[in-house]
């Protein structure tokens, strides 16, 4: 069994519903397991169960999620954990991807991309910040090497993050060269930045609406370390591919091909999974 399916939005997604997709969605998926027989499961969990932890987060990193999204997916993956205790053959693989892209993907990358093409983006602060990423197809070739391979019971824990890590400028610097376009040379700075997002902020507030930008969107991007190590499949020797600014140039190709052109699909879950 492959389990991807997660609740997971910056903005629109309540605290009942991350619960009902990602815990009890889990739930759900376990007991449908028990009653076909099937005892090996993979399940994508993510880098957000570390939380804001400071420096290179490693599977040996006390999770301490601050979201709803990083907490019900550390709940669903202690479901897994005692799930496979309570039968010694059971087998569990957990991958925790940092900020995934590429291809047909509408997420944060995508974001990026169109606003760069639009020309509604601009350097924020020194944009030194080191921005973990995890290229689609790389993170499919190191699932598909552990599994599903002759299972090994219990749990296996991996992060994953294709490396070496990109700061924010170099990350925004490989879409423009895709886009065929010169970076400017200039930034804007933090603070005056922040004062900019401010009144964004507040409308957000009293519209319950999504505007796009906001103070912590530009602290997510533009100033916060998010640097995961993938040192357990570094011990085993894997190695990606593709390498970063080659894999940002592949999905802006796509871009430029076909996914502007093409509506973002919805990504809010309904309210409760059975509507």
């Amino acid at each position: 069994m492959l389990h991807l399916a997660a609740a997971h939005h910056d903005f629109g997604i309540s605290a009942e519903t991350y619960h009902d997709v990602n815990v009890t969605g889990t739930e759900v998926v376990l007991r449908a397991m028990d009653e076909v027989g099937i005892g090996n499961i993979a399940f994508f969990s993510t880098a957000a169960v570390y939380g804001a932890t400071g420096g290179v987060r490693t599977e040996e990193t006390p999770p301490a999620p601050a979201t709803p999204y990083g907490s019900t997916k550390l709940a669903a993956e202690g479901l897994l954990s005692r799930w496979a205790a309570a039968e010694t053959s059971r087998a569990v693989l957990i991958i925790r991807p940092t900020v995934v892209f590429g291809p047909g993907n509408h997420a944060n990358m995508f974001t990026l991309i169109r606003q760069i093409d639009r020309g509604r983006f601009a350097f924020v602060g020194s944009g030194t910040n080191r921005k973990s990423l995890a290229y689609v197809g790389n993170l499919v070739e190191a699932l598909l090497q552990r599994w599903p391979m002759p299972a090994v019971p219990g749990v296996r824990l991996y992060n994953y993050a294709d490396l070496p890590d990109l700061t924010s400028r170099q990350i925004a610097e490989a879409v423009y060269s895709g886009l065929n376009r010169r970076a400017p040379g200039w930034q804007i700075p933090m603070p005056l930045a922040r004062s900019i997002a401010a009144p964004f902020d507040l409308l957000t507030t009293l519209t319950g609406r999504d505007l796009g930008l906001s103070s912590a969107r530009l602290a997510k991007f533009a100033a916060a370390e998010t640097r995961l190590a993938p040192a357990a499949m570094a011990a085993e020797g894997y190695v990606p591919r593709v390498p970063l600014r080659e894999a940002i140039a592949e999905m802006v190709e796509w871009y430029l091909k076909e996914g502007a052109a093409h509506p973002e699909p919805p990504r809010l879950p309904p309210a409760h999974p059975d509507k």
